[in-house]
């Protein structure tokens, strides 16, 4: 689900038997986050650092909140 008004994102991949199908769901929603939000941020209709919190949301802070693990990511700036 991708919704960007609200910025409602969801990554859910079903590869729990297959490591390879959760590799490549995961591969593909970075590819789609990646695609959308530099759109978004070339028109001008998203800052670059706003396209950043929503990767962060999305990709670890969906997971961190809803399976409680209580994680602070660790980012570089490279």
């Amino acid at each position: 689900m991708f919704e960007y008004e609200g910025l409602q994102i969801s990554f859910i991949a079903d590869g729990h038997f297959w490591p390879e199908v959760f590799y490549l769901g995961s591969l593909q929603a970075r590819e789609t986050l990646y695609d959308v939000l530099s759109e978004f941020v070339k028109r001008g209709e998203m800052s670059e650092g706003r396209a950043v919190d929503v990767v962060k949301g999305a990709l670890f802070g969906n997971a961190n909140r809803i399976y409680a693990l209580g994680l602070e990511p660790h980012l570089s700036s490279e």
